[in-house]
This record gives C-alpha cells, structure tokens and sequence, in this order.
C-alpha cells in the first residue's frame, strides 16, 4: 500500500519461485519411452506469498519438434497458493521421441503468477532431462572358409557387424563357442552408428 501506482518493475517486490528438485519415473528414459516427471516447485521468498500461480511446460526442440510431448495432451498446471518457504510436487506424464539422440534435453517451466505488489509475474526455470538410446547391432552373412574341417583343423570366419542404433558402440568383441571347437574370442574395437 506504501507504494505508489506508478512504481516500476524493479520497485515491487515478487516471490521466487525455483525448482527444489525432481525425478522421472522410470530413472532413466530411453528414446521413444513414456516416463513421469516430479518436480518440486518452492516459493524461495521468506516473506512474499505468491498465488495464482500457472506452470508451462515447454519441451526443447530439435528440427522444429518437440524432443518431449505430454501424454494427456496439457502441458500446464494451476498451483492457487505457495506460501512463503512452501513447496508443492507437480506431476506430468511426457513422452519422448523416439529418433531423440543420446544426450540432456531442456524442459522450460514458465512460471505466470500474482504477488501483493506484483500481478502477473513472469520468470521461467529450467530441468535438463537425460535420454539414452538403445544400443543395437546385427550381423551379415557368415562366411567360413574353407566350408569344412578336420578334426584338429582351422577354418576363417568372416561376417560384418552393423551397429543399427544411434549410439556408437565401444570395444566391441566376437566370441566363437561350441562343443566341437576351442573357443575363440576377437576383438573388434568401436563402431559408429
């Protein structure tokens, strides 16, 4: 009330609101997964309510699509008070997308809310969520050669190996094994997706 009308932004005093933490159900997310998240979201003022307050969320993009969608189609949700210090649990279901490659995608929290010196209060926070990709691979034609053996003889086995996923796979080896042969084990190194 000692304020005048005409006061600027940066003469009234807001809340804070600011992510306590959070978790996704399940730990970890993999490309084209469906998981929860729960964020914590605390009031950090220690003498300013703030109420009325609506939480966006806005997945990062990659090629113009969202890398996150929401599962039930709303991505924002109505919190109508935080007291001073007070936290509340949001709880979201998103969807990943599946051609996501292996790395942390922002989540941006757009925080709309009223405060008794400040209506409609903007700040935004974000949450960097880690996707993994599956590691994939399959193998060609085996050739061997020559096609048969003596008992106490060798035979070379050649066959490519195709890493089909997004990730590229490290220290690769293949390993030979059967009641009729000594087992044999190779080493392949890395391979790119």
């Amino acid at each position: 009330d000692s304020l005048d009308s005409e006061a600027g932004e940066n003469e009234r005093t807001k809340a804070r609101i600011i992510v306590d933490s959070f978790e996704t159900d399940p730990a970890e997310i993999y490309a084209g997964q469906d998981f929860t998240l729960k964020v914590r979201m605390k009031n950090a003022s220690n003498s300013i309510v703030a109420s009325n307050i609506l939480f966006t969320f806005e997945s990062e993009t990659v090629s113009d699509s969202p890398v996150f969608t929401t599962v039930n189609g709303s991505n924002s949700v109505v919190v109508n008070s935080l007291a001073p210090g007070a936290s509340d649990t949001l709880t979201i279901k998103f969807s990943s997308s599946p051609t996501a490659e292996q790395r942390s995608y922002t989540i941006t929290i757009n925080e709309q809310y009223d405060s008794p010196e400040f209506k409609n209060a903007e700040e935004s926070v974000t949450v960097d969520i880690p996707v993994k990709q599956e590691a994939r691979l399959s193998t060609g034609t085996i050739d061997v050669m020559p096609e048969s053996i003596n008992v106490g003889g060798e035979t070379n086995v050649m066959f490519g190996i195709n890493n089909t996923g997004k990730v590229q796979l490290y220290n690769v080896t293949a390993k030979f094994e059967a009641d009729s042969i000594q087992t044999e084990e190779t080493y392949v190194g890395n391979i790119k997706p």
